[in-house]
This record gives structure tokens, C-alpha cells and sequence, in this order.
């Protein structure tokens, strides 16, 4: 999937988000589709990694629906937010495979996990930010936990999506990336490199100049909810540079993709306006 083809699935999935939404579980499924995971049969790990994303897609698209009847459902940290993360997730894994000298035959175990670590990722947001380092992570960790048990996902597998979903709080991005940045072994069967992908799926739709200032406005209304003085600035021309200045995408997928340069351009393009505008 190049980075237009991503582009158009985020836009359609606008489009079905305000016309016809397909729920959760068809969104996992096509993501799965399109990475050729089919449950494995006698590979009794990624069957319950399997039975995990489907019993929580499930979950999760009726919590969410009961939320949104009620107006209750978080604004940006929604459905909408889990399905542009998995449909990002999906290009990173594709373009990785691209890349990867030594392919493997069939999708790994390792990006099975990554699949259902970007899932479940935000599971029950709150709609509220971190009182402290990985504060809103730990709760969805725990509320994942007994899911994951009852499908049958193993203690050592649970406790690999529960690494992946702590690395994505915001702040766990720099030191991690500064650590992989150039790295010639960047290998996604390392939990590290798997978060890193984890990393920039979460925030590649507001990164593009289509959905970004959106995706601001929906974050700026989620934030006035608590009254977090952010919401003041983070729609705003200077707020968005500042997020746009701050993105990190350092994976070799997100490199193939360009998308380092979209947001290059996206910053030179706010610095001239900002230079005619001062000027006039």
C-alpha cells in the first residue's frame, strides 16, 4: 500500500464514519486480509491471538456505539482513531516485509501481537490525558488482561502487548527512537522496533495535511471536556507546527513511505505563509 493508497483508505473511512460505519471487526479483518493473516491452524498461539482481535473488536465496537448513542464517546480517541491506527499499522508491516532482506513465509508471531497491541491500544480511553507517565496505558493494560486470558493468549504473549501498549505513551517515542535512529539491524521480531511502528501508526493520520487539522479540532473538543488548557492551542496554526515539529518517524517503512517529508512540507509550507503573512 503506497502512501496515497493509505491516504484514500483514511478518507473513506471518514466517509463511513459519518455514512454507513462497518464496525470494528470488519475494519480487523480487512487489515488482517490484507497482511495475509489467516487463523493458523494447529499454531494454538496465534489461533488465540486470533480469537483475542476478534472477541475485542467486538467488545469494542459496542462500547463504542452504546458511548456515541449517549454523545459520550471521546471525540478523538474513538473508533475512527483505533481503525486509522490498524490501517496504518498494516502499510508499516507491508512496507517492512518490502524491506526485509530474509522475508518470512508467513506473517510472525511478533506481528500478530503488534496487531492486537495497536487494537487494544486505547481500550476504554477516557478521553482524558496522563497524570503521570504511562498513567492512561496501565488501566487499558489492565482492562485487557482478562480478555486476553479468556482467549487464551499466552502469559508470556500478554505480557508483549502489554511492553508494546506502554511504549505508547507520547513520551516513551523520543528516547526510543533516538535509540533505533540508523540502526542497520532495526528487526521487528524486538519489541522495540515492533513499538516503534506501534509509535508513528498511532499519530500518521494527523500527520497528513488532509487530517490532520481535523484530527486537531477533534482532540482541541475532547480536551475542553476537562477543561485541559492545551485544548487552547492544539488546533491552532502554531499548535499544529509544534506537533508537526515534534513527529517522529524513523522506521525504515516510514522512510520507504516519505513520510518524513510530508511533514517537511508541510512545515516549510506554515514557515512561508507565516513569512508573506509578516510581510504584507
Amino acid at each position: 500500500m503506497t502512501l496515497n493508497e493509505l491516504e484514500l483508505t483514511f478518507a473513506n473511512l471518514r466517509h463511513a464514519w459519518r455514512e454507513d460505519w462497518p464496525g470494528m471487526p470488519k475494519v480487523v479483518q480487512a487489515c488482517l486480509d490484507q497482511l495475509g493473516m489467516q487463523n493458523q491452524s494447529g499454531l494454538a498461539p496465534i489461533q488465540a491471538i486470533h480469537r483475542c482481535l476478534q472477541s475485542l473488536s467486538v467488545q469494542m465496537e459496542q462500547e463504542g456505539h452504546e458511548l456515541a448513542l449517549k454523545n459520550q464517546e471521546p471525540p478523538y480517541h474513538n473508533r475512527l482513531h483505533t481503525a486509522d491506527t490498524l490501517v496504518a499499522l498494516t502499510t508499516l508491516l507491508l512496507h517492512s516485509r518490502a524491506l526485509d532482506p530474509k522475508p518470512l513465509k508467513s506473517p510472525s508471531q511478533f506481528e500478530w501481537l503488534g496487531m492486537l497491541a495497536m487494537l487494544g491500544h486505547d481500550f476504554r480511553h477516557p478521553g482524558q490525558v496522563n497524570r503521570f507517565a504511562q498513567d492512561i496505558e496501565l488501566t487499558t493494560v489492565a482492562q485487557l488482561r482478562p480478555l486476553m486470558t479468556e482467549c487464551g493468549v499466552q502469559a508470556s504473549n500478554q505480557e508483549l502487548v502489554a511492553e508494546l501498549i506502554l511504549f505508547t505513551d507520547p513520551l516513551q517515542a523520543p528516547p526510543l527512537h533516538q535509540k533505533w535512529r540508523g540502526q542497520k539491524k532495526f528487526d521487528l521480531r524486538q519489541v522495540e522496533c515492533m513499538a516503534i511502528l506501534l509509535q508513528e501508526a498511532d499519530i500518521l493520520a494527523s500527520c497528513l495535511p488532509h487530517f490532520g487539522p481535523a484530527l486537531g479540532e477533534s482532540l482541541k473538543r475532547e480536551w475542553q471536556r476537562i477543561h485541559f488548557a492545551a485544548a487552547n492551542t492544539v488546533a491552532t496554526p502554531a499548535g499544529r507546527h509544534e506537533f508537526l515539529r515534534a513527529a517522529l518517524f524513523t522506521s525504515p517503512a516510514s522512510l520507504a513511505l516519505g513520510i518524513p517529508q510530508k511533514l517537511g512540507q508541510q512545515m516549510h509550507s506554515k514557515v512561508a505563509q507565516s513569512v508573506a503573512k509578516n510581510h504584507r
